[in-house]
């Protein structure tokens, strides 16, 4: 019996990697915004931090933003790459080839002009997203007993980074800088500001592969599976559409209460805010009875996403590998 069986991971593995790389890829892929372009400073995508770990076996790309037409060169340990900033956007874009696992820290070295960026402790390993509500959000440190687990957790090649709720009705293309924490090494000083779930399972995939680990950690109390699925594919399913625009409906219908006192604004909005409560019960009921057919929908769509991610990176590895020889 292998690691995978005892951990009862099996073909989910991969499938839950491929999320992982999923949130990276469909950020690497959107253009830089208006504010990017017009600064002109150099940066980095805010999930490239020292202590991050990048994923192994697949292509590694790094990109930001930087003045318009600007060289920008990127080194990671010995590897060099350059690219161009955008005319119109201002952004960069550079791509390593894959690497195998590596407990080292190595740095990683972004210049332009007069302008560099330096990240180091950097490892590469395997990348985790820990998605979910209150129970993935809850931290290690409240837990029973929690101080005889933080004890042990002297594990410096488990690395966390934690992303604050930053839903949006656009597209983002970067992470605001105060909803990122920064990737944080594990130490029984650190431990107990992992989540919890995310601590157990990280901590001890980490023992049996003996190799770098890192996840990111995106849960919050509520949160929807909705969140996962990039806006344009609701298009592609009629049943995920659907539960998407009742729920906006409701939300808006919701939204003409006072925060303070949860009444009504003005008694213009009285009836159709009592509407809107009494539906946004109704459908949470109905909700119970739809839940498995919406949950099927949204994950056949999220997976749709996760084969063309998985179909771009075999691509850019299968060049990659031809630009070695």
């Amino acid at each position: 019996m292998n690691w995978k069986e005892i951990m009862g991971m099996g073909s989910q593995d991969s499938r839950l990697r491929l999320i992982a790389a999923a949130v990276i890829a469909l950020a690497a892929i959107a253009p830089a915004t208006a504010t990017s372009a017009e600064s002109g400073a150099l940066r980095v995508h805010n999930i490239f931090r020292s202590n991050m770990v990048i994923q192994r076996d697949k292509p590694i790309t790094i990109w930001g933003w930087a003045q318009s037409s600007r060289k920008v060169s990127v080194q990671f340990g010995e590897a060099k790459a350059e690219a161009t900033a955008g005319d119109e956007t201002g952004r960069w874009e550079v791509t390593f080839p894959a690497r195998q696992a590596n407990a080292a820290g190595q740095k990683l070295t972004v210049t332009s002009g007069d302008e560099t960026i330096e990240m180091d402790n950097i490892l590469v390993g395997d990348i985790w997203v820990m998605n979910g509500q209150s129970n993935m959000a809850f931290g290690l440190g409240a837990t029973f007993r929690a101080d005889m687990e933080t004890a042990t957790a002297h594990l410096p090649l488990l690395r966390r980074v934690g992303i604050s709720p930053n839903e949006s009705y656009t597209l983002q293309k970067d992470l605001p800088a105060d909803r990122i924490s920064g990737w944080t090494v594990c130490t029984p000083e650190t431990a107990g500001g992992f989540s919890s779930i995310g601590y157990s399972f990280a901590s001890r995939l980490q023992r049996a592969l003996q190799i770098p680990i890192g996840f990111i950690d995106n849960a919050r109390g509520g949160a929807a599976i909705e969140s996962l699925v990039p806006r344009h594919k609701f298009n592609d399913d009629p049943l995920a559409a659907t539960s998407m625009l009742v729920m906006l409906g409701i939300v808006a219908l919701g939204a003409a209460a006072d925060p303070a006192t949860g009444r009504a604004e003005t008694e213009w909005w009285a009836m159709p805010h009592m509407f809107g409560a009494m539906l946004g019960t109704a459908w949470i009921s109905l909700s119970f009875v739809m839940q498995f057919n919406l949950i099927r929908a949204n994950f056949g769509v999220i997976a749709d996403v996760m084969r063309q991610v998985e179909s771009k990176q075999n691509a850019a590895q299968s060049s990659a590998a031809e630009l070695i020889g």
